[in-house]
């Protein structure tokens, strides 16, 4: 038994020795795409406009896009406050916490090959949303929201380097019972290396299904969310819903189902969710209004 880090104890020589190496090949030694110390800039108070302006252009246009679409997406704000045009501008509606955990997100994502890329990052974003509005809907305040915003997008990272040591370290695939037990831990490492909130130690670290007094704690909400994104893509490959829709007279102008729709769209991902349209709640009692006028 051996004690790796701050957090993880490794029952074996052989288990320790893996888990050192894809540290040290992946987390230490890899290219990451961009210079990630530049991100500095997004922890002080004091950072100026012209400074998170010149941040833009150490990012990849990719990156730079998907940012952009989330902050003028529907639930960011783009219909109450306009579009917005400048990446200080960008990093004022989203914040700039959650600026640098996509940023560091989005270069693990941009790290694997192949299509395999899209989907780490369809299934985190779509975790993420879910989180989100679970939070929402539970009547969380907004500070906690966004710790399960962030929660879900980051939650897979561990896997994701464990992805990335797999396609160019090693010449046979890591057993399962491996990856299971310890993608958790590198996840955590990634939040000490970036020094990322501590919040997302609690988040993503292996956990029981937590509750509170009378409610899911901030962890639980995130698992909730991984678990039904987790089952979708499983069966479908992307994330299946069925929701109304707005509809044509007017009444209704956004549904849930409208708003993931925008934001999967806005960041290029609208591939990997498919929308099955509903009925919307006025549109049920109006067709049960009708059935009844017929008798």
């Amino acid at each position: 038994m051996e004690m790796v880090g701050e957090d993880v104890i490794i029952e074996n020589q052989k288990d320790s020795d893996l888990f050192k190496d894809i540290e040290e090949k992946v987390l230490k030694e890899f290219h990451w795409g961009v210079d990630l110390k530049c991100l500095e800039v997004l922890d002080g108070n004091e950072t100026t406009p012209d400074q998170i302006e010149l941040l833009k252009e150490k990012l990849s246009q990719e990156m730079l896009t998907r940012l952009f679409g989330m902050a003028n997406s529907v639930y960011y704000g783009k219909l109450r406050k306009g579009e917005i045009s400048t990446f200080h501008e960008v990093v004022l509606r989203l914040g700039m916490v959650y600026t640098k955990t996509f940023i560091i997100a989005s270069s693990l994502f941009s790290l694997v090959p192949g299509k395999g890329a899209e989907i780490f990052a369809a299934r985190s974003f779509a975790t993420s949303i879910l989180a989100r509005i679970l939070g929402q809907k539970l009547g969380f305040r907004s500070e906690e929201v966004q710790k399960a915003e962030l929660g879900g997008l980051f939650f897979d990272v561990g896997r994701i380097v464990i992805y990335i040591y797999q396609t160019f370290h090693s010449k046979q695939p890591l057993e399962e019972r491996f990856i299971e037990a310890y993608h958790p831990y590198l996840g955590v490492e990634i939040i000490r290396q970036f020094e990322l909130p501590e919040f997302l130690k609690e988040i993503i670290s292996p956990h029981p299904f937590s509750l509170h007094d009378e409610s899911f704690s901030i962890s639980a909400i995130v698992d909730l969310a991984y678990a039904i994104v987790d089952r979708s893509f499983i069966r479908n490959e992307k994330l299946i819903i069925q929701s109304p829709l707005p509809d044509k007279e007017g009444f209704v102008i956004h549904t849930l189902g409208s708003m993931i729709s925008d934001e999967f769209s806005t960041i290029g991902l609208g591939r990997y969710l498919e929308l099955i349209p509903s009925l919307s709640d006025r549109e049920l009692r109006l067709q049960a209004r009708a059935k009844s006028d017929e008798k």
